[in-house]
Order: C-alpha cells, then structure tokens, then sequence
C-alpha cells in the first residue's frame, strides 16, 4: 500500500478516509489474497468502513451467537495483536459471508494475471527491465529465427515456403531535421536542441498567479522560495514575464482543502487570476482532482510540480516547466523556420490530430473518449482541442462532423481565413479498420465544412498513425545515435518492407534515449492534396519538431499526441 499507493504509515494509525477507502477497494477488487495466519486463500470484495477494533461479526459460541470483533478474534484464536486494530478490514468472498481480515495479516497472492493498467512506477520499471539495445535484440532475433529452423518445417516445405535466418537488408534515407526559431534560428541535432541562450518565439506574461504548496509537511518556505526565485529568474532569461505570485498559501497535506473549493475561492477573490502553481506529492489520484477542478469545474490553467522536484531544484527542471508554462499561458516556444516549412504551408492548412481513448480491457461499461486537435495559426504552433464521451469501446469518432466544425472555427477566428488544405493524422486505428474509418470519418471531415459553407471543400489528406506493430529498424553500430546507438532521428523507409500498392511509409523521427526504437508506421488512406511521399514525409517529420513540452523531437506527430494527452486526460 505505501510503495504503490502512496500510503502513509501515519493513515494506517485510523480508520481510512472515504476517498482512500474507495481507492484501496477499486484496487484490490476481485484480486487473490494470502493471509500469513493460515495457509488459505482468499478473494477481496470490499474493504470495510470500520476498523478491526470495532468491525464486528456473529461468532457462535455453544448455544449462542455472540458479535465478536476482529481484532478479539485474531488474538483469541491466533495470539495476534494487531499492529493497526482502527485500519478497516478486507471482506473476502463470497459476499454473503461474514470473512473480515486485518489488512496487516494479507499478502497479495503470487502467480495472478493483472487486468488493471499499471502504475506509472511499475511501467517504468517494467520498461526498464525489458529495454535492450538494438544490437542485443538484433542478435536474439536471429538467435530463434536460427534455432527454429522454420524452413525444415514439413508444412512450410510442402508449401515450398523458406524463412531466411538473416534479416531483410534494404535502403532508407535519413531526412534532414527543420530548422527550428525561437528569438533566432537554432539547429537541432539528432533529434534535440539546447535552449538555454534562447528566448521563446513568442513569450507569455504571467501577472496575476498563485502558489499552493500542498505538501508543507516536506517542503519548506524556504524551498518554495528557492524555487520561485530560480522559476523568476530562468523566466526572464527566456523571455517572459513573470511577477510575484499574488499569494502563496501552504497546507500540511493533499487531505487538508479540496481542490476545487479553494480554486472556487481563488478565482472569486482574483478575478483575472492565470494560473495556479501546486506543489504535490507523486498522486495520480489527487493529480486528477486537481486537473478535474482547474479544466472542467473552475476554469483555470493548473501546473503542478512534485515536490522532489522543489526540494531538490535544478535549473534543467525549471527550464522544463517554464516550456509547459509559457504554452498554457498562450505562447509559442519554437517555430518552423521559413525555409525549413514545407511547401503546403504556401496555403492556409490545418493540420488536426485525432485519438479514442478506452477504458482497461476489464472495463465494459466506462466510455470511451475522442480526442481532436487542429492547429489554429499559420505557424503550426497554437491548437484547439475538441473532446466527447462516446459508447464504450467504440473506435470511430462519432461526433466528428461536429468537433471538425468547431475546430475550423477556431482557425477561421485567429487566421481570418479559410483553410484551403487539411492533413488529419489519425491515431489508434487498426488495419481491419482502415475502409470504416475513411468511410464515416473522412465524410464527417467533408460535411462538416459543407455545413459551414455549401461551396467549401478543402483539399484533404487523411493519415493513419500506428505505433503498436513489430517492424524494427537497424543500422551499422557505427551509425547509430545516443547511448543505444540506434537509427538516427529522421531515418524513413518507403519500399520493400512497405504495401505493394497503397501508399505507406515507416518514420522513426525521435532519438531513442533506452531500447531499441520503434518506426511509427503511417498509412495514406486518402489524399486528394496531392503531396509527393517527399512532401508528405517532410511534412510528417517538420511537425514532430513542434511538441512544446520537450526541447526533444518527438515519435508521432505533435497534433496527434496531443489529441493522445487530451483523451487520456
């Protein structure tokens, strides 16, 4: 519960708080569980509201039926004393029956199948644990190819079919990066750039703000100051603005004010407030509140920063955050450079993103969410999101026609023009789906702008985005980028390994920093533009240049991973 949860041994000394409560249940719901007293085991389906010390059950006793308390029980029959006798009890199954054990006395089972999503710790230890380098994984593919022997297989030979124990060799093309502007040009190099003697292309003003440290218990006034001053100073060397927060409050704990009260309050008693800085402890649940309150409920731009990050301030940290900063409070931190934009950016183009979100796989019920982007300047820099609830499970967009409508809007309001160009970079679909999704979505995209205009039809290009394939590249070691020594950022592939007929290409446009990198495979289903595959891939690689997050190229397209952060938001 403490290394996964982020239990405090402090919470274990009282009954658990509701919230808490509720998340322990969701977590341990269904799962396997080993009490140490006796050999069995047990399945959870619940967590009591009261602690062992009051949690009561009918024990018969000769005759009669007595209630008897967990913790009496554990003692009688164990000679337990139990440690934390207020912590609720598990009720194991089956439902109807009275089983409560102290939460103390319960291991999870080995050997079960995880259905829920993991945490962020155990994904990046999982993911450590499993990377291996190019030349590792090339090595142990050829290892089982050659081992198997698939071609003395009797089928694969009466079929007169032969595997090769060498890999496919083939040419690729490594494209040049873009040249990228900030207060000047600056020229990245295998897929990153320093800028730190830079200023932001376009810097916001950050006037009227607010810090909460939620977590005072650990960081100090002192180390909130640290951090704000270093916060001012790197801001100014970037550019921006930044004044004194107009408050700064603190709270022991994350439990002490819910977020969106004291947001309520904030924005009552500071009209134009612009943001709202928090110091939090690493708490997916209370990162959630917080989001909840400032995106949906209040209306306010939230930044949040763990509180390791404050205790132990580093200027690479702030530089960091000040890119997340200067973006929500409407600045642009880098620009294609004129002669680095490609040839469609000659007309007025919206380039949109778009993503379905589902719920685990053992979640039937919860709904999906759709997520599109668009970008709403002629630098390819500023974005408008359209997010909506839809079935559960269901991968095509279905209120497409009316987000598309919303979203060239939006352009038409910043650019005052019309596009004449759209490219939709669609993530999330699989092949099986490639003729459904043209069919509803790529006709949702037409009469949504007919909708607007009868005689209005811009040019389309529709790509889809996939990630989840096991195409893996490789270079000579001598050529390979990073620690890892993988293919340089830009290297793409358009033929032998690609589709006979249709247009399709493989890009790997970001550094590999652990692992062996994985090439984002992007299928044209329509394009009615016109582009070149030299367009198109020029096009593809310049806007994974744009991320505004990272001073880094990113893997897939930067409409189409923040259509990814708005569904999974």
């Amino acid at each position: 519960m403490k290394e996964n949860m982020n239990f405090r041994e402090e919470e274990f000394e009282e009954i658990l708080k509701p919230n808490r409560r509720r998340k322990l249940q969701k977590e341990l719901n269904k799962m396997k569980i080993q009490v140490t007293h006796t050999p069995r085991k047990y399945t959870v389906v619940g967590v009591t509201e009261l602690g062992a010390d009051k949690q009561t059950f009918p024990l018969r006793k000769g005759q009669e039926n007595i209630d008897c308390t967990v913790q009496k029980y554990f003692y009688e029959n164990y000679r337990i004393r139990l440690k934390y006798p207020h912590l609720n009890c598990l009720h194991a199954g089956p439902v109807h029956k009275n089983i409560y054990l102290p939460i103390e006395c319960c291991r999870i089972a080995k050997g079960q199948k995880v259905m829920k999503k993991l945490s962020d710790d155990e994904t990046k230890n999982f993911i450590r644990k499993t990377a291996t380098s190019p030349s590792q994984r090339l090595g142990k593919i050829k290892n089982i190819v050659h081992d198997q022997n698939f071609s003395a297989d009797p089928l694969m030979r009466s079929l007169q079919f032969s595997v090769s124990d060498q890999p496919m060799d083939l040419d690729g093309r490594v494209l040049p990066p873009p040249t990228l502007k900030m207060n000047k040009n600056l020229n990245p190099r295998d897929g990153e750039w320093d800028a730190r003697n830079y200023s932001f292309h376009k810097c916001a003003q950050l006037n009227c703000w607010v810090v909460v440290n939620y977590h005072a218990a650990s960081v100090s006034p002192e180390n909130v100051r640290e951090f704000l001053e270093l916060l001012e100073k790197i801001g100014r060397q970037r550019g921006m603005t930044i004044t004194k927060p107009v408050e700064n409050l603190s709270f022991r704990d994350s439990s002490s004010v819910d977020p969106e009260e004291l947001f309520k309050e904030l924005k009552q008693k500071y009209p134009k407030i612009q943001m709202i800085i928090l110091i939090i402890q690493k708490f997916k649940e209370f990162y959630g509140k917080v989001k909840k309150a400032g995106d949906r409920t209040v209306g306010i731009i939230t930044q949040c920063v763990t509180d390791g990050n404050v205790k132990n301030v580093k200027p690479v940290i702030v530089g960091n955050l000040l890119l997340k900063i200067n973006a929500k409070l409407g600045g642009i931190n880098t620009i294609l450079d004129v002669d680095s934009r490609p040839v469609v950016f000659e007309h007025p183009i919206m380039i949109m993103g778009a993503d379905v979100n589902h719920a685990p796989a053992s979640d039937t019920v919860t709904p999906s969410l759709a997520a599109v982007v668009a970008t709403r300047d002629v630098f390819a820099s500023k974005y408008s999101i359209e997010v909506r609830h839809q079935t559960s499970r269901r991968d095509i967009i279905v209120e497409l026609k009316e987000m598309t409508q919303n979203l060239l809007r939006a352009f038409y309001r910043t650019t005052g023009r019309k596009p004449e160009k759209i490219v939709m970079y669609r993530d999330g679909v699989s092949e099986s789906e490639f003729q459904k999704v043209l069919s509803e979505e790529l006709i949702a995209m037409r009469q949504a702008c007919t909708a607007l205009e009868e005689n209005y039809t811009p040019a389309m290009t529709f790509v889809v985005v996939q990630k989840r394939h096991h195409t893996r590249l490789f270079c000579d070691e001598s050529e390979g980028r990073g620690r890892s020594r993988n293919i340089p950022p830009g290297t793409t592939v358009d033929t032998v390994i690609t589709h006979p007929s249709e247009r399709d290409f493989y890009l790997s446009s970001h550094l590999g920093i652990q692992g062996t990198s994985r090439p984002t495979h992007y299928h044209v289903l329509w394009d009615d533009n016109d582009l070149s595959m030299n367009v198109l891939q020029s096009l593809t690689y310049a806007m994974c240049y744009l991320y505004s997050r990272c001073t880094r190229s990113v893997s897939i397209p930067t409409p189409t991973y923040y259509a990814h952060l708005g569904a999974y938001r």
